[in-house]
């Protein structure tokens, strides 16, 4: 817990690559049929590839609060700016700072602040089935020998030995085991 603007504000500081919810779409004013529009088409598109969730419900402030306290990384918000300029509000939960994207990027600069965390170095590995897909769209390995799964075959209960040898065989690097 801190103190922001002379209130108490509780938030959850999980890792973003292990929050259960990315990012959380708000519309400004929830009763707003443009905004509430645009943030649930927004929402529809994200779901697709993050785990997302839409939030209309009360004010901006207590939403946000809301968010923080699930642990949630990402806010993003359509306002009035939103229906003049096709341009959001992304909030991160850790440092409050707010940046205007495109909504057209949205998509992409959610996944590559996501990415940005292991700065495409560290050893993934992964178990089998939704661990896989999961770590293919959030991380993205960028040399060779990065991505450790075991390709399809089945083998469940391979992230956690592949993660031990790579760090054994690895002791500078970063490795990360998706699994669950």
């Amino acid at each position: 817990e801190e103190i922001v603007a002379e209130r108490e504000r509780t938030v959850l500081r999980l890792h973003p690559q292990l929050a259960p919810v990315k990012a959380a779409v708000l519309p400004l004013i929830g009763k707003s049929e443009d905004m509430s529009g645009r943030a649930r088409k927004l929402y529809e598109e994200l779901r697709q590839v993050i785990s997302v969730e839409y939030d209309d419900g009360g004010q901006i402030g207590r939403r946000y609060r809301r968010h923080d306290e699930i642990g949630t990384p990402y806010a993003l918000t359509i306002d009035d700016q939103t229906l003049e300029d096709d341009t959001i509000t992304i909030r991160e939960r850790d440092s409050l700072a707010q940046e205007r994207i495109s909504i057209a990027r949205a998509r992409e600069h959610v996944l590559d602040r996501l990415d940005a965390l292991t700065q495409g170095e560290a050893i993934l590995t992964t178990d089998v089935g939704q661990h896989q897909m999961w770590a293919a769209q959030f991380c993205r390995a960028r040399s060779n020998r990065h991505w450790l799964s075991s390709g399809g075959a089945g083998t469940m209960g391979f992230g956690w030995p592949a993660a031990i040898g790579a760090q054994f065989g690895n002791p500078e690097k970063k490795v990360w085991a998706i699994v669950g």
